[in-house]
């Protein structure tokens, strides 16, 4: 008797915790549905450097400037991920280290490809 009753108790918890509760479903936050959305149209850049910012290990202030700098010349996380990608161009106008732009380009090629793969399962639906 004492098993049906720690059954049931867990049962019920299993379900109030993956159900929405009932009083405010609209509330939901959008990464229960989906744990990393799209970057907005227009702000792939910004997206892409916040994250590499912490990937890359390069300082917010320093990549804020390069955002400024990139986002002028009309770069895009894809043409950072381009196999022609100038490095040392990018090394030049941002005035980050090679290896640092370096990193930034393989992170893009990643991050692209993650992308593609998101707009593609998004596009089924």
């Amino acid at each position: 008797m004492l098993t049906t009753a720690l059954v049931a108790a867990v049962t019920d918890s299993l379900i109030k915790r993956r159900s929405p509760s009932p009083r405010s479903p609209s509330k939901r936050p959008q990464e229960t549905l989906s744990p990393s959305p799209l970057p907005p149209v227009g702000e792939e850049l910004r997206v892409f450097l916040d994250d590499c910012a912490k990937k890359v290990r390069v300082p917010r202030d320093v990549m804020d400037r390069v955002f400024g700098i990139l986002d002028e010349e009309g770069y895009t996380p894809e043409a950072l991920g381009h196999r022609d990608l100038d490095q040392g161009k990018i090394s030049r106008l941002t005035g980050l280290r090679e290896g640092a732009v370096m990193s930034i380009h393989v992170h893009a090629e990643e991050w692209c490809k993650n992308n593609r793969a998101k707009k593609r399962q998004f596009s089924r639906r």
